[in-house]
């Protein structure tokens, strides 16, 4: 056995126990949405740059980390987290 204990897809991770929503938006206007189980916000965001498709979406001026999944989401919703184009990790120019 390659692992000390058996992985289930369906187990709990603690270190996904929180749903978040990202917005990100770009310099043509355009918004992305996507869901990522995370710890906090700014965890929410640095799962979101792993993905292949953040990485692909050019000129992102912002992110904005809203609490709970998109089909969740309320109109009037704030954003718990705001990170400018200047916070930015690995985005495409």
């Amino acid at each position: 056995m390659l692992f000390a204990r058996d992985v289930k897809s369906r187990e709990v991770r603690p270190g996904r126990a929180h749903a978040f929503s990202i917005d990100i938006i770009t310099d043509q206007s355009k918004v992305y949405r996507f869901d990522v189980p995370s710890t906090n916000p700014l965890d929410a965001y640095a799962q979101l740059t792993k993905r292949t498709a953040y990485n692909a979406i050019p000129g992102i001026e912002a992110i904005e980390v809203y609490a709970g999944f998109r089909k969740d989401r309320v109109k009037e919703a704030q954003p718990l987290r705001v990170f400018a184009k200047s916070e930015l990790i690995y985005s495409n120019p």
